[in-house]
């Protein structure tokens, strides 16, 4: 075969090869108002759980008779946020709540308002308790201390969210956290979501100025990822690196696609060859980057 002849055979082979294989569909990011939900999600996780915190701080300084409060819930309202501590009722069928916690002009404020007989409630903070409850009874993680919170979904449902609780100052936990979805009677799991997989502890710097983790579970930012920039200090962004796209968080509770990747490749091990992944670890930092 002369030279002339094997090059027109090799520019076949390449055509026909390349019209055999199907030009699969470029992934698409969320679009910016399901970035912006997911943003909305992780801040008001974020302020039940501060609701909460401070709350607690609250009614530890009021003489409760013990036995009277065993658990909360906590609402976000027009004016801010309420807090009701109580417990369910002995026929399971109300919500009986002896502390209401008000939160202030302050968000770190809480007046607490006794009710001796307890309120009874058959309404919204019962059916959020009920959710709560349904979705620990069905939860099996790691013999580690849990915070729950309860947020309203759309068509009458709720969401309740299952974080692993920060027990040493500066010392913050991320991943091993699961979001549900629960009917608005509270008794039936509806679906339920895996945003992180397994849990890690770690510290941050006081020079970091941005952090990352990759993410393989989903192609996009998870409610939780909002809710841990906001809680950890010093605030800095937050990079997250799936399959296909880069995004960052920022401490102001927002989410932005900023890097479009084309995987076709195992996600973990693609990830850890991004360029801009390779970035943050040439700065040293491979898990914490800091200043680059």
């Amino acid at each position: 075969m002369t030279a002339m002849y094997r090059s027109v055979f090799a520019v076949l082979l390449v055509f026909v090869c390349t019209a055999g294989v199907e030009q699969k569909p470029q992934p698409q990011p969320p679009s910016v108002d399901e970035l912006a939900a997911i943003a909305t999600r992780g801040k008001l996780l974020y302020e039940y759980d501060q609701a909460a915190w401070h709350s607690a701080d609250a009614v530890k300084k009021v003489d409760v008779p013990q036995g009277v409060m065993d658990r909360y819930v906590a609402q976000k309202t027009s004016s801010g946020w309420i807090v009701m501590w109580g417990r369910f009722s002995q026929s399971r069928d109300k919500f009986l709540i002896a502390c209401e916690a008000i939160q202030s002009a302050s968000p770190e404020v809480f007046t607490i308002k006794k009710h001796d007989p307890p309120l009874e409630d058959a309404g919204f903070y019962f059916h959020a308790a009920r959710a709560i409850e349904t979705t620990r009874q069905e939860f099996h993680g790691e013999k580690r201390p849990y915070n729950m919170a309860v947020l309203p979904a759309d068509n009458g449902n709720f969401y309740v969210y299952i974080v692993p609780a920060q027990t040493v100052w500066g010392v913050y936990p991320v991943g091993g956290d699961i979001r549900y979805r629960i009917s608005g009677d509270g008794l039936n799991i509806v679906s339920k979501r895996r945003m992180h997989q397994d849990i890690i502890d770690f510290t941050i710097r006081n020079d970091a100025i941005y952090s990352l983790h990759t993410h393989i579970l989903s192609d996009t930012p998870e409610d939780s990822d909002v809710f841990d920039v906001l809680t950890r200090q010093p605030l800095i962004p937050e990079y997250i690196f799936t399959c296909n796209f880069t995004y960052k968080v920022t401490p102001e509770a927002s989410i932005h696609a900023v890097e479009a990747n084309a995987c076709g490749k195992e996600c973990e091990a693609y990830v850890a060859k991004l360029p801009g992944f390779q970035a943050f670890r040439k700065a040293g930092c491979p898990d914490m980057a800091g200043v680059p």
